[in-house]
């Protein structure tokens, strides 16, 4: 029996420019090759397909179908940017759906695969779906409130987008979803039945867990990704200058890879600063280290995205086989992890000495260090392992395990250091 005929909708396309698009391409290249098409709403030029997906039928939307209405909001910035947003919604989605439809029925789709990672994709899916007669199937990897801010949205559109959002999820037959906080709110919230779909990691990429610290004098912690928690990462900072950066006897050094590193303090430092690197030396150098630093911040303003987002570098911490020193709120996903997988350590504090004390416990000689590295792996082949990366998919799609196709490149990791969110 052959699989249905799916449409992959997607703001970019399934390549290796960033982690999003390298999720996408494994993805794809389990698919059959005749039974998969993919329509982008962002131009060419903003992402590229993966050279393994030449054979892929892939379309780009029109410019016409992507250019926004050009009205500024010069005098009354509310006014104007919700014109601005209502004209990119209602009329350039709408030419989006004709475009979209129009390529569907062309390929014979009998599955629409939404990718809910922009506004634009948000508002036609559903209708694309409808239109085509097709299943609608949905993956969110990011709720939709992260999507107000950078584009400036005026409260009222986003209330609508929100609304679609809703309307969406209400009408798939499933949704893929990163966490387990996202799992539980919108299956109560929507009715949609949801499956958490991760990133596999290729066996090649995981690293043996380590069995004690790598020197008897230092306690290394290694950072890698952009920082979003500034105010963790400073309240480390000034606990650090209050034991003069020994701990339990022990120098603390620092190992920070990123495209840029946030450095504000008046007492020295022990800092070694690497710069990008790509991710298999990414795991490769923070294999090297002790503990893998993972900040999540405080603000109240992001605490719903940030409640219902898991991070992609905790993954890439995992394979390090490395324990993890979670400095963030109890209530987010990374805490709820690490409750259900104790690979790490968990201080939901800024004040110094409780830091101080979360770091200490990697320092016992009491056998918890290699319980937690074991973990890391107990974790990973429950969680992140390429076969259960293929479980998922087949039961988000609806079509058998063995209906799916190997693909050679599977699982390969590439990017840069600071996707690592």
């Amino acid at each position: 029996m052959s699989v249905p005929r799916l449409l992959l909708l997607t703001r970019t396309p399934p390549g290796s420019g960033s982690v999003g698009e390298i999720i996408l391409r494994d993805l794809s290249l389990q698919y059959p090759r005749d039974s998969l098409s993919c329509f982008v709403i962002e131009s060419p030029n903003f992402g590229q397909a993966a050279p393994e997906l030449a054979w892929l039928p892939i379309v780009y939307a029109s410019r016409q179908s992507r250019s926004g209405c050009g009205i500024p909001a010069p005098y009354v910035r509310e006014i104007g940017n919700f014109l601005k947003h209502q004209y990119s919604r209602k009329i350039n989605g709408r030419k989006l759906v004709r475009e979209v439809v129009a390529f569907g029925r062309a390929q014979g789709v009998e599955i629409v695969w939404a990718n809910l990672n922009h506004p634009a994709v948000i508002y036609i899916a559903e209708r694309v779906a409808a239109e085509l007669g097709a299943d609608l199937v949905t993956m969110v990897w990011d709720a939709p409130e992260r999507f107000h801010l950078p584009r400036h949205m005026d409260g009222w559109s986003a209330h609508l987008m929100l609304g679609d959002f809703a309307s969406a999820l209400r009408t798939s037959k499933r949704c893929a979803v990163i966490s387990e906080e996202m799992q539980d709110e919108y299956h109560t919230q929507f009715g949609v039945d949801t499956v958490i779909l991760r990133h596999g990691l290729s066996q090649e990429i995981r690293q043996p867990p380590a069995t004690s610290l790598v020197t008897e004098d230092q306690l290394i912690l290694g950072f890698a990704g952009s920082l979003h928690a500034e105010r963790e990462w400073q309240a480390l900072l000034e606990a650090l200058g209050s034991t003069k950066w020994r701990i339990a006897g022990r120098t603390i050094r620092i190992r920070w890879m990123s495209s840029k590193l946030s450095l504000a303090t008046d007492t020295p430092v022990n800092v070694e600063f690497l710069g990008w690197r790509p991710v298999q030396e990414v795991v490769d150098l923070l294999s090297q280290v002790d503990v893998l630093y993972l900040p999540y911040p405080s603000d109240p303003a992001y605490s719903r995205r940030l409640r219902l987002s898991f991070p992609t570098r905790l993954t890439t911490y995992l394979a390090t086989g490395r324990p993890i020193f979670y400095q963030g709120p109890a209530n987010l996903a990374p805490a709820r992890f690490l409750r259900e997988y104790p690979a790490g350590v968990c201080c939901h504090s800024l004040d110094a000495e409780d830091i101080i004390a979360a770091l200490t416990r990697f320092t016992k000689n009491d056998g918890s260090y290699e319980q937690m590295t074991a973990t890391t792996q107990l974790a990973i082949d429950r969680e992140f392992t390429l076969q259960v990366f293929r479980q998922r998919f087949a039961h988000f799609l609806g079509v058998n395990e063995s209906d799916l196709i190997p693909a050679p490149q599977y699982g390969k990791q590439v990017g840069r250091a600071e996707e690592l969110g």
